[in-house]
């Protein structure tokens, strides 16, 4: 029975540990389970576990910037169901992948879409067809109270655009308020919050197209005396689970800036990252750093040297005979890894050979014959 039980353990805390590996698909060491997830249960299913193994792949190898060189260039305030989101100006020389998400007003967030932006594949703006022409449909949505008033303000234009609000209180100077410079909709919500209670407010919206034109509103005004709910009634989605629905990759006519047109099937944030795909040679690890420094540096940050037996010399007596078993580096320099495993073992200490005179006798016979 206690034979079964140490043989169930393992097996369980190997599976949380992998169960939980997505939550850090961030890190660079999540990447180490794709090639090298043997190695990674069999570590953490060891009787004896080397910290190291959860999550500090990096300290003794070398990672590939591709695998970790992705930026978010949005994450939106306001909630879209269609949005055209700057990627910025990429050279022709270069391929990039975009991931996207979204998330709805309950914090559900929808399963990861990608797709790789290619110069010659991708849909190029004509000229004249993201010109803005109008805004319309200027609306209070809502006045709210609380320590300060807060107003929400929406607005449709004809073609994507940015959002903006220039606001002040009376005969004030305007304020400015400007959602993401990135995201270009049609439809517009901006939140203006830290307003004066019983006061009353002009506002006038402004959107951007993608050529730079810019268009302004006239003036509309509201008062925070009292709450305020536009009577829009709009269609619970409360239970459907977002989802990106599209993804389209656009380059204007003349020039080299990218943007990424997504849709939703529900009014969710958008989050978008970019990243360069690089030539590499299939996996994310380049090689181990320098072999002395992950065999005995990175060792003696934590651990005393020469604890137990010299590391960093080489053998000057011909009578020893180093082992198969206990690897050396650089024509027989002994190192910590020579007689532990780095990543845990069945034996104390994750040697590689019982810690008894055997260890010893292995490169040592001619002492103890």
């Amino acid at each position: 029975m206690i034979r079964l039980y140490y043989f169930i353990l393992p097996l369980v805390f190997a599976f949380t540990l992998l169960s939980g590996a997505n939550a850090i698909e961030d890190k660079p060491e999540s990447s180490c389970l794709k090639c090298h997830e043997d190695i990674y249960v069999k570590a953490v299913t060891s009787p004896y576990q080397h910290s190291v193994i959860k999550g500090s792949c990096v300290l003794c190898h070398v990672m590939d910037d591709s695998a970790n060189n992705r930026k978010v260039v949005l994450w939106s305030s306001t909630l879209q169901t269609e949005g055209t989101v700057f990627l910025g100006s990429l050279p022709d020389d270069r391929k990039y992948q975009a991931a996207v998400e979204v998330i709805d007003s309950n914090g559900k967030k929808s399963p990861t879409k990608f797709i790789n932006i290619k110069p010659d594949e991708t849909w190029k703006l004509s000229p004249g067809a993201s010109t803005l022409k109008s805004i319309s449909e200027v609306k209070l949505e809502q006045v709210r109270k609380a320590m300060y008033a807060e107003a929400t303000i929406s607005w449709t234009t004809d073609v994507p655009a940015t959002s903006e609000v220039e606001y002040r209180p009376g005969a004030g100077e305007y304020k400015k308020m400007s959602a993401s410079k990135n995201l270009f909709t049609k439809q517009h919500t901006a939140d203006l919050s830290g307003l004066k209670h019983n006061t009353n407010y002009t506002y006038r919206v402004i959107s951007r197209d993608i050529s730079g034109n810019v268009l302004r509103s006239a003036e509309y005004s509201f008062d925070t005396s009292k709450k305020y709910i536009s009577v829009t009634i709009q269609k619970d989605l409360t239970a459907l689970t977002p989802l990106v629905t599209n993804l389209r990759a656009i380059r204007t006519e003349n020039g080299n800036d990218y943007y990424l047109n997504v849709s939703a099937n529900k009014s969710s944030q958008f989050v978008v990252w970019l990243q360069e795909i690089r030539e590499t040679e299939g996996r994310p690890c380049k090689d181990f750093r320098q072999t002395r420094y992950s065999t005995i540096d990175v060792c003696i940050t934590c651990h005393q040297q020469d604890s137990s037996h010299p590391v960093g010399v080489r053998s000057s007596n011909p009578r020893i005979v180093i082992s198969d078993q206990l690897p050396t580096i650089e024509d027989g320099l002994i190192t910590c890894v020579t007689c532990h495993f780095s990543h845990g073992g069945k034996k104390p200490y994750f040697l590689r050979i019982e810690f008894t005179k055997e260890i010893c006798v292995k490169c040592h016979q001619s002492y103890y014959n």
